[in-house]
């Protein structure tokens, strides 16, 4: 693995749904899956802002519908940008593997 890939996994809250992804995902299931299974990040902004960006990132592996994701970012400081480019990168390195 990546240097650049360990160091953003130990800052996010949102290891499940990438590990998730590695193992090949069902796109039906993955919505029911992040209700039932994956921890709630805890009540930061940091914490607000990673739960945000996995459900906008399951519309968007879902249904193709990146509005949310779209309108995260537009509405995102440039702290959280960073934050949700390095989620962005996690969830295509994810991909790739699974």
């Amino acid at each position: 693995m990546h240097q650049l890939i360990k160091d953003l996994s130990t800052l996010s809250d949102n290891s499940a749904l990438f590990d998730y992804l590695r193992t090949g995902y069902d796109l039906a299931a993955l919505a029911d899956l992040l209700a039932d299974s994956f921890a709630v990040p805890q009540k930061t902004v940091k914490g607000e802002l990673l739960y945000a960006f996995r459900h906008a990132i399951v519309l968007a592996l879902q249904a193709n519908d990146h509005s949310s994701l779209d309108k995260l970012i537009d509405d995102a400081n440039i702290n959280a940008r960073v934050t949700i480019f390095g989620e962005l990168i996690l969830t295509l390195h994810a991909l790739r593997d699974g």
